[in-house]
Formats: structure tokens, sequence, C-alpha cells
């Protein structure tokens, strides 16, 4: 007895192409999810203004890296920010590669001196240079600024720039007079623990006298004295008729190495002339003394053959 097997089914390519089709859309979901995900992260985020920082970032002093594009007369860096982790080019679509909001930050807690941002400028070389900084509070008159603490990132060390402003005296701690300053030290933790540790490099430097905080000792106050004689000196009477004096002669013997040069460039083009027309004269005489010998000669010669 002959068994007949079923033959197969033949795949209709239609419902073939649907499962692929539904299977893409499920995968391609799946990459716009993680691709929205990744770029709503705040690791993957590119701040462009101090009001886009999560809260998080302030209550908790989370550091985030940053290039210095540019530092103002008052103080104010302007910082390109720098996402923690790079996203690749697929993710990136929608963004400028190229930043033209900067992020506006001051230095916590610090009253810099204009000797302080020469200082950052030029010794420094600020901008440019690689930052690693965590903001720590909105300044109140100033919304798009906000206080940080910056570290400056250089191949060997890192300078906290708020420390070291402090340290060489270049800047102070702002005092109590300051209802800001005093708000956040209640109420930011983050801000005090700053300002405590500002507070004790300013003592150093206070005490060594460094900066602002420098005074004149007792041999500089010494040793100042001749120059101040010196100077009520150089505006009496007495020493302003001599320096007339000494001008005045000063002048006149100008003036009369002038005339001497006139007179002997005179006296030598007048020698040479006198020295051509005396030669001059020594050949007319030379050949009149010659003119008589001839003729006396001639009337010689003349009488013997008479």
């Amino acid at each position: 007895m002959t068994q007949h097997f079923p033959l197969p089914k033949k795949l209709d390519p239609i419902n073939k192409y649907t499962a692929l089709l539904v299977r893409g859309a499920i995968v391609g979901t799946g990459i716009v999810g993680l691709a929205i995900f990744v770029r709503s992260s705040r690791w993957f985020a590119t701040y462009q203004h101090v009001k886009q920082i999560p809260q998080d970032f302030y209550r908790l002093g989370i550091q985030m890296k940053g290039i210095v594009r540019e530092l103002d007369k008052n103080g104010n860096i302007c910082v390109e920010h720098i996402p923690a982790y790079t996203l690749p080019k697929i993710l990136r679509f929608g963004r400028s590669s190229k930043s033209t909001n900067l992020l506006n930050l001051q230095l916590a807690g610090l009253d810099v001196s204009p000797v302080g941002i020469d200082y950052l400028n030029k010794d420094l070389r600020l901008e440019g240079r690689p930052i690693v900084f965590s903001v720590v509070k909105l300044v109140e008159k100033q919304k798009d600024v906000a206080e940080a603490d910056i570290t400056l990132k250089k191949p060997l060390r890192k300078i906290n720039l708020n420390v070291e402003l402090i340290r060489k005296g270049y800047a102070r701690v702002f005092t109590l007079d300051n209802y800001e300053h005093v708000q956040a030290l209640q109420f930011n933790s983050n801000y005090s623990r700053l300002i405590t540790r500002l507070l004790t490099c300013e003592k150093v430097a206070e005490r060594r006298g460094l900066g602002l905080w420098e005074r004149t000792t007792w041999v500089e106050t010494f040793a100042s004295y001749p120059s101040t004689f010196v100077q009520i000196f150089k505006q009496s009477a007495i020493f302003k008729l001599c320096l007339l004096a000494y001008w005045l002669i000063y002048d006149l013997f100008l003036k009369l190495i002038a005339f001497s040069k006139q007179i002997f460039y005179l006296a030598k083009t007048f020698g040479i002339y006198l020295m051509e027309a005396y030669q001059r004269f020594v050949r007319l005489v030379d050949r009149l003394n010659g003119w008589y010998l001839n003729l006396k000669n001639s009337a010689k010669r003349t009488k013997r053959i008479e």
C-alpha cells in the first residue's frame, strides 16, 4: 500500500517580506528610542547656557569638562562645554558640530583684582586651555552667569584657579557685607566648603604680605626717604634755575661747536685757494726769471758777434 506524503507548501513572498518589514520596524524603533535616550542623557548632553545645566549638578557639585574660549576684563570666563562622553556621528543628527553659545562662568566666591585677570591672561594663558569645573550657584543679578570652582588642566599638574589667585594675593574672598555671599554660605553646602578652603589660603597670603596684602616694611619706608627728598628738591626754584642755566650753557656750547666747524671749513677752503694762488705766483715768477735769463744770454751772444 503506497503512502502519500503531503507536498511542502510554497511560501508566499508577500508574507516573507512582511515579516522582514516588521522585524526591521522593531529594530529601527529600538535604535531611534536608544538614540533619543542617549541624546537626552546628561552624560551626552552639551550645555550652551548655564540655565540648561540640571540642578543636580549645582547641588552635588558634579564636575564637567570644557575649553576656555574667552576671558573678559570683568573676570567672566566663557567656556565651551564638552560632554562627558562623545556621541557617535550617526547619533549627532540635528546637532551643529560647532557650538556658538558659551557658558559664562565666574570664579566662585572671589573678588578678582585687575592684576589677577592679567595673571590669568598672560601668565596662565587661559584661552584655549582645557578645564574641569563644577558649577556652584547662579549669580542673582546676572542670571546668565554661574559661579564655578574651576581647575586648569596642564600636562604635568592641575591648577585650581580659585585657590591659585587667593594664594598669590590676586583676589580676595567676598566679605560678609555681600548679601548674596552670606545667603549662599547658609544654604549652599558646596559653596560654604569652598569658601572655608579659600579663607585658609587667604590667611596665608595675608600673613606673607602677597599681592593685595602687600605692606611696606620699615626698611622700605626708610629707603623711600631719599627719593622723597629728591622729589622735593626737584620741585624747588633753585633746582629749576640750575637746570635752566645748565641747558643754556649746553645749548651755547653746541652753538659754539657748530660755529667753530663753520670757521674751520671756511679757513680750510681759504687755505686751499691761497695755496693754489701761491703756486700760480711761483710758476709766474719762474717764467719771468727764465724769460729774463734768456733775454740776457741772447744780448751777450749779440755783443760777441759784433
